[in-house]
């Protein structure tokens, strides 16, 4: 005899009681004495809690099928060998190294043009080197003005 199919029986068993023990108590009525009426919610809470250890072990049985469908699907995909063709991989470590052809012209680059981080720039700086730039604002009425 299984382990398995031993708890099964003890539990039943056990529910059984709990229930026969409920309905005895009751006979049709509520105990009135507080000592029966605790000795009823203990009964009571014991069966609340195995029947939702019974559901949530239904539901992870439900949850943990989904996965195993959802891998053997997956594992069914990775052996399908039209899918191979595909997923081949396109690293050759004994390939050359790609670089630029000779006949390329040489680019014209322009001071800065290549610099990873722009230079800080004052005011003065700025100013020496752009000019006297005039500023130009809206009024109320958008109408364009010098400042």
């Amino acid at each position: 005899m299984s382990t398995e199919n031993t708890d099964d029986k003890d539990l039943d068993y056990t529910r059984q009681m709990r229930m026969r023990l409920a309905e005895d108590m009751t006979k049709g009525q509520l105990p009135t004495d507080n000592k029966d009426r605790m000795t009823l919610l203990a009964v009571l809470d014991g069966m609340d809690r195995a029947a939702l250890a019974n559901k949530r072990l239904k539901s992870e049985e439900g949850a943990n099928n989904a996965k195993a469908i959802a891998a053997e699907t997956i594992a069914m995909m990775f052996m399908d060998p039209r899918l191979k063709a595909h997923t081949k991989s396109q690293y050759d470590p004994n390939r050359p190294i790609p670089v630029l052809r000779e006949d390329l012209p040489v680019p014209d680059v322009v001071e800065g043009e290549l610099d990873a981080s722009p230079a800080h720039e004052t005011y003065e700086s700025f100013m020496s080197k752009h000019g006297n730039i005039r500023i130009i604002e809206t009024d109320e009425d958008d109408q364009f003005k010098e400042v």
